[in-house]
């Protein structure tokens, strides 16, 4: 019963948010709690990241994201693999370019350097 009144409530406040403050400022709510929540458990950084692996190539474009192996993140670095020695060298060239487009997607600090290398 108690989850019923909570739910209850909330979709009260929203519709109330949503009526008075129109639906943008009601998602920028939305979403700064997801945020927070997400930094709170300390998996936001995590989540940032699994969000751009599985957006890879709307980040990075079809051609680079379609010559990825394999994508690890660990400590701060991005760790690519390529599928063959000429798009690593590619990659290898584009770092700085692909870490500007990786941190507007993501946020800047969470990406610090990228590694690249060859399957």
């Amino acid at each position: 019963m108690l989850i019923l009144f909570l739910g209850f409530n909330i979709s009260r406040y929203i519709r109330a948010k949503s009526h008075n403050m129109g639906k943008r400022k009601n998602q920028y709510e939305i979403d700064e709690a997801v945020n927070l929540f997400l930094q709170e458990a300390g998996i936001r950084d995590e989540y940032l990241i699994q969000r751009m692996i599985q957006n890879w190539e709307d980040v990075v474009g079809n051609p680079i994201a379609a010559q990825t192996d394999s994508i690890e993140f660990h400590q701060g670095i991005l760790k690519l693999k390529m599928k063959n020695a000429v798009w690593f060298q590619e990659v290898f060239m584009l770092r700085s370019q692909l870490l500007e487009k990786i941190n507007d997607f993501i946020g800047e600090g969470i990406v610090k350097e990228i590694q690249v290398s060859a399957t």
